[in-house]
């Protein structure tokens, strides 16, 4: 009877294993930063956003918060957003790859994953 859902279920437990496995390291990584406005990485990814919205003729500025955990975002002196640990795009990053590897087919594998994050990355940035 399992014999006809061994495949499905083998992609199963290969999904949960890699999305679990690599969302634990992201809660860990985070914990190291809990007393911070901002993890490194969600850093980062807003100072090029930052960059980005500068080169493009918009006046913004990034401010580190004081009340809460974030980073102000202002565009023209006016308050746009707060960039918080959602605002870098890990956990899509982390589903994509679980999902990725859920169906490995070797080494092309890899550099799949590897330019699908690189696309990722840079569209999170450009949003």
């Amino acid at each position: 009877m399992f014999d006809d859902l061994k495949p499905i279920l083998i992609l199963l437990l290969r999904f949960l294993a890699t999305y679990l496995g690599l969302i634990l390291l992201y809660q860990f990584y985070l914990n190291l930063y809990s007393d911070a406005a901002a993890d490194p990485l969600t850093r980062v990814i807003a100072e090029q956003s930052t960059f980005c919205m500068n080169k493009m003729g918009y006046n913004t500025q990034l401010i580190e918060s004081t009340e809460k955990s974030g980073l102000y975002f202002y565009i023209n002196n006016i308050w746009a957003t707060t960039m918080i640990e959602g605002c870098n795009a890990v956990s899509i990053m982390v589903l994509y790859l679980a999902f990725i590897f859920t169906f490995y087919k070797g080494l092309q594998t890899f550099w799949f994953a590897a330019l699908g994050l690189v696309f990722l990355y840079v569209v999170n940035v450009t949003r």
